[in-house]
């Protein structure tokens, strides 16, 4: 499924909202993937170069970005009246949030020993 197929299937129903959905996709594919590529970061956080605060600016904002596509998806789903898709992506959406805080909490110092991080 290509972008043009998001476009194709819910710009009659809001062209805003799947423009939108289809620009925070290709963020993603630029920020996380392309910039991931190209920018390392070494094995240790000790080190911080221009290479790797690119890497960690590009992958936040990619996965930011590509965290409220489902939500997007999904009431673009719920204006075209696709309950059960709208549902999926509510559903994807809540999990990939859920799944993100923990990953996020899982750097911080005060996790540590906890049910967060063990």
């Amino acid at each position: 499924m290509g972008l043009s197929v998001v476009y194709e299937t819910y710009s009659q129903v809001s062209k805003l909202l799947s423009i939108i959905t289809i620009l925070f996709i290709a963020v993603f594919a630029v920020g996380t993937c392309i910039f991931s590529c190209f920018f390392s970061v070494s094995e240790t956080k000790d080190i911080v170069t221009i290479a790797s605060k690119i890497h960690g600016v590009g992958s936040v904002v990619g996965f930011i970005l590509l965290l409220f596509v489902p939500l997007l998806l999904g009431i673009l789903s719920f204006k075209t009246n696709d309950i059960t898709t709208g549902m999926i992506s509510m559903i994807a959406f809540v999990l990939a949030l859920f799944f993100f805080v923990l990953f996020i909490m899982s750097d911080k110092s005060k996790m540590k020993e906890t049910i967060v991080v063990k």
